[in-house]
């Protein structure tokens, strides 16, 4: 806004949902282990510093491109600089629908008021 031009605005906020997909699927595994295995729940910052780790050294060190694409967050299109492609969103949103699921069936399996 400071630039006074309003059209990157859009454009930033557009790449910045982008990303949602990635960020379901993390909160996807993470209500799926809180809902169907509470004592592993904390596995969950395991996968947040993988996709931390991944991001900030998977480059330096020169990871295998299959170590890399494990963290959701690999997978997303790098929007603006690259072209917005779908496929990548939806490969992304349709693991994290099944995690999200898994968690509700495991969250009415529980007894959580006793």
């Amino acid at each position: 806004m400071t630039t006074g031009d309003l059209r990157w605005t859009g454009e930033l906020a557009l790449a910045a949902l982008a990303y949602f997909p990635a960020v379901l699927v993390v909160a996807g595994l993470t209500a799926a282990l809180v809902g169907l295995v509470p004592r592993a729940a904390g596995l969950s910052w395991a996968v947040v510093a993988y996709v931390v780790f991944v991001a900030w050294f998977g480059l330096l060190l020169d990871l295998p491109q299959w170590a890399m694409d494990l963290s959701p967050v690999q997978l997303t299109p790098l929007v603006p600089s690259e072209d917005w492609e779908a496929t990548p969103l939806v490969a992304l949103a349709a693991p994290a629908l099944v995690l999200l699921a898994a968690a509700a069936a495991g969250f009415r399996r529980r007894d959580l008021l006793a």
